[in-house]
């Protein structure tokens, strides 16, 4: 019994890699509202839970490379092995990435982080985010310990956890928003280039 189990939890080992590919490029879209781009062989591991990985990923966005992650884990559902088609991705993990966003982009992030279509956690750790101005001049760099976010459809509520630092200042945040106010309003840009957005309506634990 030991071995038919092991056997079957080993199957998508044995998938073609290309239509492996192809199949998380269009659900990891479908489910959140990122387009991707493997770089770089993909492999499949049983341990600690059924999961893809690849060591260069690239998220982008109107033909820009704005993410590149070092090290990146897709999570899957371990039902329905025995047809690739049936494959369905659950958590998406990105370690070691590098976000390059600006005034220009920096909406992207938000559309993603307020997506409401997925019940299943993005986390990113131990990554940087690089925001530029319009010359590419860093502005400032955000240190990403560890932040999730994903969309609780039960209490109709977007959850955000960070642990960061910016300025040598280390910044921890909890964010819990409601579905139709969780980002109120795009307002308007400083002269500096940030983006100013309204979280009137949500609770934010510092």
């Amino acid at each position: 019994m030991f071995f038919v189990i092991l056997t079957y939890f080993l199957i998508p080992a044995y998938y073609n890699k290309n239509e492996v590919k192809i199949l998380l490029q269009n659900q990891i879209f479908d489910e959140y509202d990122i387009k991707v781009k493997f770089a770089g062989e993909i492999k499949y591991s049983l341990f600690p839970k059924p999961h893809f990985s690849t060591k260069n990923l690239l998220i982008t966005h109107n033909e820009d490379d704005i993410v590149k992650s070092n090290h990146t884990k897709i999570y899957v559902s371990a039902k329905k092995f025995f047809s690739l088609k049936k494959l369905k991705i659950k958590d998406l993990v990105l370690k070691k990435a590098e976000f390059s966003t600006n005034s220009s982009n920096i909406n992207f992030f938000i559309n993603v982080l307020n997506s409401k279509k997925n019940q299943n956690k993005v986390i990113i750790k131990k990554s940087n985010l690089f925001y530029k101005d319009k010359n590419k001049d860093v502005i400032f760099l955000l240190k990403i310990k560890k932040l999730y976010f994903l969309y609780d459809k039960k209490n109709l509520e977007h959850k955000m956890f960070l642990n960061s630092e910016i300025f040598n200042i280390p910044i921890k945040l909890k964010i819990g928003c409601l579905l139709t106010a969780w980002i109120k309003d795009w307002l308007h840009e400083s002269h500096m280039g940030f983006p100013v957005i309204s979280l009137a309506f949500c609770s934010v634990t510092l």
